[in-house]
């Protein structure tokens, strides 16, 4: 499901920014959505993004990890083969993002 948001991600905000223009009672929906607390003052496209920079962000935060373990820590061990053999999401995201796919 990952990869298939990824790979229609442009189209949907597309689709948002299209009806936001065509549509004026799309655009007062969505902006009194926004306009609610829990949004953080943030669009409709800022929280669709959330999902698409997740996973980069975890690939980050485990080789960030890796550099700073000490040396000889038993955690070296684990998260070196996840870089090296990376899990199931992060295959995801590597393969998802790849417009060959």
């Amino acid at each position: 499901m990952y990869g298939e948001y990824v790979k229609n991600f442009d189209r949907a905000v597309e689709l948002v920014n299209t009806w936001t223009e065509r549509s004026t009672q799309f655009k007062v929906i969505i902006h009194e959505v926004q306009k609610e607390e829990a949004c953080g003052n943030l669009t409709l496209q800022h929280h669709m993004l959330e999902p698409v920079q997740r996973i980069p962000r975890y690939e980050l935060l485990l080789k960030d990890y890796l550099l700073k373990l000490p040396h000889g820590s038993p955690d070296s061990k684990d998260a070196q083969s996840e870089c090296v053999h990376p899990g199931p999401f992060l295959l995801l995201h590597t393969n998802s993002s790849r417009p060959d796919l």
